[in-house]
């Protein structure tokens, strides 16, 4: 599909200042390796429904992204706006991607277009996709669901990068057949990359549908290639966790409650957003659910190191 375009960017220097109220918090504890370490940053936005659509929520992603140490190597974003992916993608000169719609005029009064995103802290990628995902025939939505990748050699390690975003659906007809989806075109590129997906799978980590992305050392058994950076490494459990919790974190409040996070307003109730990297490509994963006052999501932040 192309390599990442040269960013043009007109009015780059021009001063900025970020909200304070954002997404904020750091990834926990850091590794001994960290040095070779990747951070990703996996955020349901809420775009459009928690906050109007407004630019300020954007600026607090902005924020957070250039205050966290370390700055993620990748960015996956859903129910974002166009508008506020623009704003996004102008005030972070160092990072480049792409926009995938999911719906046609779904913010702003039906002026801009509403859907998932995925950035990377390169200029150098290649754009893979974007997929749309299965739908049963008679449950069809609204909202088109779509995974979107892009490949990159910038950050190291034995081969390249693949880097993905998804949002699946509500629907419990259609959640299967994406998950199945999602799991097939990782596996397909596991062959000669490491594949790192992002996403809000709106699923808890036991059910059966997420089984493709789980490694058969995991309990229940996973079908998949994938380990979780929110799980803990010594059990491989998919059960357990909560708000607060070390491993296997709530990251949603639901109902559109915000300011979401341990300690907020609202508590998380459940996990439904992830951070998977293949299995054997990776020598260390960890990841942290911290707060926001802009979403329904808690922000997940993850640290993996690539072989």
């Amino acid at each position: 599909m192309g390599i990442g375009r040269s960013r043009q960017k007109i009015g780059r220097l021009l001063l900025v200042t970020l909200v304070a109220t954002g997404i904020v918090g750091t990834v926990g504890t850091t590794p001994a390796n960290a040095a070779s370490a990747i951070g990703i940053l996996q955020f349901n936005m809420c775009g459009n429904v928690c906050t109007n659509d407004s630019i300020p929520t954007a600026d607090a992603v902005v924020s957070s992204i250039t205050n966290h140490s370390p700055q993620p190597a990748f960015v996956m974003l859903e129910e974002v706006c166009r508008d506020q992916y623009n704003e996004i993608w102008n005030l972070l000169p160092t990072y480049d991607g792409y926009f995938i719609k999911t719906v046609t005029g779904g913010c702003s009064g039906g002026s801009m277009d509403y859907g998932i995103a995925i950035l990377a802290k390169t200029f150098s990628w290649t754009q893979l996709g974007p997929w749309k995902l299965p739908e049963q025939v008679g449950y069809t939505s609204d909202e088109d669901r779509y995974l979107g990748c892009l490949q990159t050699s910038t950050f190291g390690g034995s081969q390249p990068i693949v880097a993905c975003v998804t949002h699946i659906s509500t629907n419990s007809h259609n959640q299967p057949g994406q998950v199945q989806f999602v799991a097939s075109k990782g596996s397909y590129y596991y062959n000669g990359h490491k594949v790192i997906v992002g996403g809000d799978f709106n699923l808890t980590p036991p059910v059966q549908s997420m089984n493709p992305m789980y490694d058969s050392a995991y309990s229940p058994t996973g079908s998949g290639i994938f380990n979780e950076a929110d799980a803990d490494p010594s059990t491989l459990s998919r059960t357990g966790g909560g708000a607060g919790s070390t491993y296997n974190e709530y990251t949603v409040c639901g109902g559109n409650k915000k300011p979401c996070g341990y300690g907020k307003t609202y508590s998380p109730t459940s996990k439904i957003d992830y951070i998977f990297a293949s299995d054997f490509d990776f020598t260390s994963r960890s990841a942290d659910a911290t707060y926001s006052t802009v979403s329904d999501h808690t922000p997940l932040w993850g640290l993996v190191t690539p072989t």
